[in-house]
């Protein structure tokens, strides 16, 4: 930190902005919260300069008013910063910066977020240093093809950070954005958006513009199960798509349902079934714990996974809960004649500043962990990330000798060998 300070000495900026990607790691047994490092940075900064700090990126999004009081900066910015942050660099008056959050006169404002109508078709700037980190402890660089979110799975916070409307970039913007990080030394990427096929016309405009550009690298991104064709996936494998991670949540059809994820166990096994049948690695993520779950929906979710040959899954107890999600007013809902607002523990929304989960009533961690254990003791293709430190150990080994893109083959057969 005193070379940070040092630097800021040296350099003597008009500004300092600082984005907060998540507020905690969304691990029930570890919670590591990341808000206090973003407060003493602001409290050191302050200490060797005096200029404007400003706070924003999707962490800060998600309880704005909360962070800013809590991490003291001059401003915050909700939603997309590339006009707010211009503007506000160039004097314009905060009242009239959509997103802003403030002080005026003692008193907090937040100004009405006004999201853009199209998302930016020009690649990001990216630092040299930043890339050459990510290439070397990452193994990967990240592209952005579309912002926003219809979805309603029920403790998602992306239609609350980028809006609820799909906003998407052309495919040839991808394309030479692809071509843009090999140059830079990129070996592998992985397309960010919370759902790559949220549209079969955006997915063949990408395909087939990264296929026309020569297929400059290797890729992977998040897919939903839904809607997934056979002829689809042989064309994104031809534009480069190497592994795909299934946002399936469960394996059990009732409490699929209750997370709000509009799709089935059967649309599960058909897209896994695809994926394997044209060549493509895939995983599942599965939450247990959430909305609707049982003992007896555990177990259907066990049973259901044999089903799917060639498979990964990597399971994760009890839902981190944000404000303004759907959980969060289940929740509201669910204890409305024990609690008079709010949550299980009858605190403010406010609160959830500090990692709170929802575990259905009957079920506790240790119970979810024991039954996920025991299963996977007999299921090798279960990997419990939390519960197995020798992956770090191994992942950290590869990405020193150059392994890009996902590790998942090696994880699937450690475990075996294990």
């Amino acid at each position: 930190m005193e070379a940070v300070q040092q630097s800021l000495r040296d350099h003597a900026p008009d500004l300092i902005a600082i984005s907060l990607r998540n507020i905690d790691d969304v691990r029930i047994n570890v919670r590591e919260f990341f808000v206090d490092a973003v407060k003493d940075l602001v409290d050191r900064i302050r200490e060797a300069c005096n200029v404007p700090i400003i706070l924003g990126g999707s962490g800060f999004s998600i309880l704005p008013e909360t962070l800013f009081t809590y991490c003291n900066p001059d401003f915050g910015i909700v939603g997309e910063g590339e006009i707010a942050l211009v503007d506000l660099a160039n004097g314009v008056d905060p009242a009239r910066i959509p997103g802003l959050v403030y002080r005026e006169q003692g008193q907090l404002r937040h100004n009405p977020v006004n999201r853009l109508l199209q998302a930016p078709q020009a690649a990001p700037v990216r630092d040299s240093k930043v890339m050459e980190y990510y290439l070397r402890d990452g193994g990967m660089a990240n592209v952005q093809t579309q912002r926003g979110c219809p979805l309603k799975c029920c403790y998602c916070t992306y239609p609350l950070i980028e809006g609820k409307r799909y906003r998407r970039r052309s495919g040839q913007a991808i394309a030479e954005e692809f071509q843009m990080l090999k140059s830079c030394g990129a070996k592998y990427v992985f397309i960010v958006d919370s759902v790559f096929n949220t549209s079969a016309e955006h997915v063949r405009e990408v395909s087939e513009a990264l296929i026309e550009a020569g297929t400059p690298l290797p890729w992977g991104c998040f897919m939903r199960p839904k809607h997934i064709t056979q002829e689809q996936l042989q064309l994104l494998q031809q534009a480069g798509l190497q592994h795909i991670e299934f946002g399936s949540d469960s394996l059990c059809d009732s409490v699929l349902q209750a997370y709000g994820k509009a799709f089935s166990f059967e649309d599960i096994r058909h897209s896994s079934q695809l994926a394997r049948e044209v060549g493509i690695d895939f995983c599942h993520f599965v939450i247990f714990g959430g909305p609707g779950e049982t003992e007896a929906t555990l177990g259907e979710s066990f049973e259901n996974s044999k089903r799917i040959p060639g498979a990964l899954y990597f399971p994760a107890v009890g839902m981190r809960v944000y404000p303004e999600t759907h959980l969060h007013r289940f929740m509201d809902n669910e204890n409305a004649s024990t609690t008079p607002r709010g949550l299980a523990c009858g605190c403010e929304a406010s609160h959830l500043l500090r990692p709170t989960y929802y575990i259905a009533p009957g079920l506790t961690v240790e119970y979810l962990e024991a039954r996920i254990a025991e299963f996977a003791e007999q299921s090798p293709n279960w990997v419990n990330l939390e519960k197995s430190p020798e992956f770090d150990a191994v992942a950290r080994r590869l990405r020193k000798k150059g392994v890009a893109g996902p590790l998942w083959n090696y994880l699937s057969v450690l475990r075996r060998l294990a």
